[in-house]
């Protein structure tokens, strides 16, 4: 079975127990590094921002998107109280990973 289609689904179901036993409503937002600008978006409605993409290197650590300033962008979203998430790979961002979970040591350094 394809890692990527394993992993998909893994995450799925992860963030589908996750809802599924949160009390608290939750309002995920999405934000893309070509839109890089944190202060356009109104944080007050969203409790979560997943940020991408972050992209894996040979060796199993992230890069931040390209031009992104991922710390600042960080600390804004967390300074409003809202959960900052960084997704990681995209579809050309992934090239890496089936070695990095191959290799104990990438892997440890990737998580």
């Amino acid at each position: 079975m394809n890692l990527f289609r394993v992993a998909g689904v893994a995450a799925a179901v992860l963030g589908m127990t996750a809802l599924a036993v949160s009390t608290e409503p939750m309002f995920i937002g999405y934000l893309d590094s070509d839109m890089a600008k944190v202060s356009h978006v109104d944080l007050a409605k969203y409790t979560h921002i997943n940020i991408a993409f972050g992209i894996p290197d040979a060796d199993g650590s992230i890069k931040p998107p390209a031009d992104f300033p991922l710390d600042t962008t960080v600390k804004a979203i967390q300074d409003k109280k809202v959960k900052a998430l960084l997704s990681v790979g995209g579809w050309t961002g992934s090239k890496d990973f089936s070695d990095i979970v191959k290799d104990t040591a990438k892997s440890k350094k990737f998580i």
